[in-house]
């Protein structure tokens, strides 16, 4: 449901950003 995607995009993003910060 749209939780699901938004909660898994807001932790895709904050993977990003921490790959892209190391």
């Amino acid at each position: 449901n749209a939780v699901t995607v938004s909660l898994t995009t807001h932790d895709f993003k904050k993977l990003v950003d921490m790959y892209s910060s190391s």
